[in-house]
């Protein structure tokens, strides 16, 4: 597109709830009450912020509320054999018997260099029907098996490879508009739809083979 564009010709993507607040920040509280009922307050300045996480180790084990300060982000580049729960990797030769199939990691033993991998065939046809079927084989598990796997016979798919938080669309146009990463299942990815056109907000899953990542150097048209 141009590099100048009229505001009535564009629209954000930040669709989502907003999550990150900094001091000195005003919004309305919102308190929703146990009938389910929402009410929204008077306008508030932050003044104040904590942040908790819950934390998934690369063992598959899940920390709950594990306050931000304690935390620090790995400023080193991981080494090849380094996955983590939820990477969609391929084996790392050749071979037409493994070539229709994709790997989700369970978990990863660091010291041992060797990963837990339930194994899905592939989709093949981007079509809403075979999306479908995908999902439901995959939920059900009826077509998967896990294998435990040398980390160095692996490779991570980093165009199937999804993180919570990532915005991404669908390569088959009526399945999905623009929707927000929030979590993974039995090999498929949990989705929060938005249709701002519509007034529709929702959650559904995709098989990560049907989802494109969206960057700042993805085109939409």
């Amino acid at each position: 597109p141009e590099s100048r564009l009229s505001m009535d010709k564009v629209r954000s993507l930040c669709y989502f709830d907003k999550s990150w607040w900094n001091l000195g920040d005003q919004a309305r509280f919102k308190m929703t009450f146990p009938s389910g009922s929402t009410c929204i307050n008077e306008i508030v300045e932050i003044t104040r912020i904590r942040t908790k996480v819950d934390v998934q180790w690369q063992s598959g084990e899940i920390a709950h509320n594990i306050s931000t300060t304690k935390l620090k982000i790995n400023e080193n580049t991981l080494e090849s054999c380094g996955f983590f729960p939820y990477d969609v990797v391929r084996m790392n030769f050749n071979d037409k018997k493994y070539s229709s199939q994709i790997g989700i990691v369970c978990s990863s033993d660091v010291d041992a260099c060797t990963c837990q991998v339930r194994w899905f065939p592939s989709l093949v046809e981007n079509s809403f029907d075979k999306i479908q079927a995908c999902i439901e084989q995959r939920i059900s598990r009826s077509v998967s098996w896990t294998t435990e796997e040398s980390a160095f016979d692996l490779k991570l798919d980093p165009d199937l490879t999804f993180r919570v938080g990532d915005i991404v669309t669908s390569s088959h146009n009526e399945a999905l508009n623009i929707g927000e990463v929030i979590g993974f299942v039995c090999g498929v990815v949990k989705v929060a739809l938005n249709y701002p056109d519509k007034g529709y907000d929702g959650v559904t899953v995709f098989p990560p083979e049907s989802l494109i990542l969206i960057s700042e150097n993805t085109s939409l048209t």
